[in-house]
């Protein structure tokens, strides 16, 4: 999966409504928990920047999109998984 791929199904998670909670887990195994779509910042636009922002856990983690390896919705099977992603 590319970038954009990532970036899409992010959004899409992004902008549910009513919005549900969702788990990006990145290719090291680590997670992160989205509780609002407020808490990732992201360029929207296609081929924009690979970088994007979390804050979760008090946290704020910065990581490029090739680096998840699955979205999810917090109580369901993942929504993406990228099996091209790179560590």
């Amino acid at each position: 999966m590319t970038n954009q791929h990532v970036r899409v199904a992010l959004l899409q998670l992004m902008r549910q409504r009513p919005f549900e909670a969702f788990v990006i887990t990145y290719v090291g195994g680590e997670r992160a928990i989205i509780e609002h779509s407020e808490n990732v910042a992201l360029d929207p636009t296609e081929g924009g920047s690979s970088k994007f922002y979390v804050i979760a856990g008090g946290l704020t983690l910065h990581n490029t999109l090739d680096k998840v390896s699955s979205l999810s919705v917090l109580t369901s099977r993942p929504t993406f998984t990228n099996e091209n992603a790179t560590v």
